[in-house]
């Protein structure tokens, strides 16, 4: 959930990850230090409820897989 593309396309990502959210229905803000195109998606998900734990799941893949087309990493940071 710690994703970081450059610069030149992070409005991009940080667009079409929130449209991934609002499709998703998993409730997660974004949060950031985005002057080093770094940014958090933190999902809030309820772990006994094993449909939401895959939704969260699917979503952080589709994340990470969107950073890294978009010549970024999936650890900004750590």
């Amino acid at each position: 959930t710690d994703v970081c593309v450059p610069i030149s396309r992070l409005a991009d990502c940080i667009v079409q990850t929130a449209d991934d959210l609002q499709t998703s229905g998993i409730l997660a803000p974004m949060v950031g230090h985005v002057g080093d195109g770094n940014f958090h998606v933190q999902m809030l998900v309820d772990e006994a409820l094993p449909a939401e734990v895959h939704a969260a799941e699917a979503l952080n893949e589709r994340l990470v897989r969107r950073a890294l087309a978009m010549d970024g990493t999936c650890t900004g940071e750590h």
